[in-house]
C-alpha cells in the first residue's frame, strides 16, 4: 500500500471487524542491544543526535529520499487530498516529512483533524517517538497516545463515525504487530560500536 492510497484511507470509513492478534504488544524502541550482552533503554534522541545529527552522511541520505518522496508528481486524485497532503508545515511538506521519519523511526503518524461537518481539513505530521500505540482487547490499535513531557493526549483510532483520527504507517518489522523498525536503531548500534 502507497503512502498516498494509506492517507486516502482517512477519507473512507466504517471498517469492518478484524481477525484478532494474538501476541502482546512489546515495543522495538523500548530496548536495544549494547555488545556487552546487556540491555538498555532505548533512547530515539540519542539515536537522532549520533546516528543523524552528527553523521552529514545520514543526514544527505535521508534528505535526499525525503526530498524525492516529497517533490514527486502525484498521479490524479480528490483535489481536495491533493491540497492536504501538498500542504507545507515548517518549510516541509507532508510526504517529506514522513518519509524522513519513516526512515528514521520506521514509523508515521498524520492526525486526521475535521470539521464540524465531518470534512477533513488538515492532516499533522506527529513525532513518532512521542506516539505509543494503545491495543484493544482484540491486540488491534483501539487508540494513540502522544506524550509531550509530563503532558499525554489520548486519541482513538477512529472517531463515533468509524473515520480514522489518526494514520499510522510504518516499516516492515517482522517481529512487531504495531511498529516499523527503523533504519537508525540498527544505525545507532554501529555507530555506538564504531565510537567505542
Amino acid at each position: 500500500m502507497t503512502i498516498l492510497s494509506t492517507i486516502a484511507s482517512a477519507f473512507k470509513g466504517g471498517g469492518g471487524a478484524r481477525v484478532p492478534l494474538a501476541r502482546s504488544f512489546t515495543s522495538p524502541w523500548q530496548w536495544a542491544i549494547e555488545r556487552s550482552g546487556t540491555q538498555l533503554p532505548y533512547d530515539y534522541g540519542r539515536a537522532v543526535r549520533q546516528g543523524f545529527l552528527e553523521n552529514p552522511v545520514a543526514q544527505r541520505a535521508v534528505r535526499l529520499v525525503s526530498e524525492g518522496v516529497g517533490g514527486a508528481p502525484l498521479a490524479p486524485a480528490d483535489p481536495h487530498l491533493l491540497k492536504l497532503v501538498g500542504a507545507t508545515s515548517a518549510g516541509q511538506t507532508l510526504l517529506e516529512t514522513l518519509a524522513a521519519q519513516l526512515l528514521m523511526h520506521g514509523n508515521g503518524f498524520v492526525q486526521v483533524l475535521r470539521d464540524a461537518g465531518g470534512q477533513v481539513v488538515e492532516l499533522f505530521a506527529l513525532r513518532p517517538e512521542r506516539v505509543s500505540v494503545v491495543p484493544g482487547d482484540d491486540g488491534w490499535p483501539a487508540a494513540y497516545r502522544y506524550r509531550v513531557g509530563d503532558r499525554t493526549v489520548t486519541m482513538p483510532a477512529e472517531d463515533a463515525d468509524g473515520w480514522p483520527a489518526l494514520i499510522h504507517l510504518k516499516c516492515f518489522h517482522p517481529a512487531d504487530d504495531h511498529y516499523g523498525a527503523g533504519a537508525l536503531a540498527a544505525a545507532e548500534q554501529a555507530v555506538a560500536v564504531h565510537n567505542a
